[in-house]
């Protein structure tokens, strides 16, 4: 079998097993939809952060009306930072209070392939080049720029370009900034210095986490059932996610293809378990004993590898972290074991890279850690 076969052939045993799926979560458990798809839940689902909610749009009215502040949204990866800023910005658009842009900060530095309507002879422009000349600040109130790590380095000039555009009204136009863990950790003390206010989005309770994945699979079903989850299963996903939600619905997602495959008609606590040991997603109890201890070499290591996801060597962890090689491979190899970090090879050289679950959870790690430098976050649950 060449390889244009063998894809083909695997194309169709994917898409019967797809099949299968979709009509085992209708006919077995009442599923109109797939409950655990997509990353933000809807506004009906939305729980955990109606506080930083509350903060935010306040925050943003005050700036609106007077300010002109840049507002921060700071959270690990997978706590809930895109789903904060997206339910106050439908929420502003829907009510009609005021009139504002969400963007994401990878769109900025794409290139603007003008439409038809536009100008064919115009140049090629950045997409920020054209955000600035075609929108009009005097009605657009404020800008968001969701998931912003990727441009990290560029936000202060970002900034600056929107109040050197806007630097004749009376009251600037609001920014504000989505960022992670990575994100925080890259941008300069510039741009730290233009934030006027930071909100911290902490990590859910296990409750809170429980609530959402009941309200996401009530709304997939249109009723209120929980099946074929358990009240004892869905806990268990709620601790196993360490309070992100991103986590929760991951496992949750994973748990329930595997009840499909086995045919099962129940949930049990072992096949979570089971599934969360399986992806890498079981450290939550490395977790807790982390935070107990103090260990600045284990520290400093997490810390590097979150301001660096795309990897890096044991000789540039070294480096960065201050400690010796010896000391980095112990704690590589420690967090290689939990499934938190993957190596690659790119040549001679072996580059140590997060996994999605272990950015997550070394995310969480240094959030907790520069809560009590930098702001005023949730503390960080047992």
């Amino acid at each position: 079998m060449n390889v244009t076969q063998k894809v083909a052939a695997e194309f169709a045993r994917g898409r019967r097993e797809g099949q299968k799926r979709s009509a085992d979560l209708s006919s077995r458990w009442g599923f109109k939809k797939d409950p655990f798809a997509g990353e933000l839940p809807s506004q009906d689902s939305f729980v955990g952060h109606e506080v930083e909610v509350v903060k935010l749009a306040r925050a943003i009215g005050r700036s609106v009306a007077g300010t002109g502040e840049v507002l921060a949204c700071i959270g690990a990866l997978g706590v809930g930072v895109s789903t904060t800023l997206r339910t106050v910005h439908q929420s502003l658009q829907e009510s009609g209070s005021v009139s504002g842009l969400l963007v994401e900060g990878k769109q900025l530095t794409q290139e603007h392939i003008p439409s038809r309507d536009e100008d064919e002879e115009t140049t090629s422009v950045s997409y920020f080049d054209y955000l600035i000349s075609k929108t009009d600040f005097r009605k657009v109130r404020y800008l968001i720029i969701d998931d912003a790590d990727d441009v990290a380095d560029l936000l202060g000039s970002f900034v600056d370009r929107i109040h050197s555009a806007t630097d004749t009204f009376r009251v600037p136009v609001t920014i504000i900034i989505g960022l992670h863990m990575a994100g925080w950790l890259s941008v300069d003390a510039s741009f730290r210095g233009m934030v006027g206010e930071q909100i911290w989005i902490g990590p859910l309770e296990p409750e809170q986490i429980v609530e959402l994945l009941k309200r996401r699979i009530a709304e997939a079903k249109g009723q209120n059932d929980s099946s074929p989850f358990d009240i004892d299963s869905l806990a268990r996903v709620a601790v196993l996610s360490c309070g992100l939600a991103l986590i929760a619905l991951t496992i949750a997602r994973i748990v329930l293809s595997d009840a499909s495959a086995r045919g099962s008609s129940r949930i049990q606590v072992t096949q979570v378990d089971d599934v969360a040991r399986a992806f890498g997603l079981r450290m939550s109890e490395e977790m807790k004993a982390w935070r107990q201890s103090r260990d600045d070499a284990r520290s400093a290591v997490m810390r590097a590898l979150t301001h660096h996801p795309q990897g890096m060597t044991t000789t540039q962890l070294a480096a960065e972290s201050l400690i010796g090689r010896t000391t980095v491979g112990y704690h590589l190899a420690s967090l290689e074991s939990l499934g938190a970090v993957a190596r690659k090879r790119a040549g001679r050289d072996v580059y140590y890279a997060p996994t999605l679950a272990g950015r997550c959870i070394l995310d969480l790690l240094v959030f907790n850690q520069l809560c009590s430098q930098e702001g005023d976050c949730s503390t960080i649950p047992a």
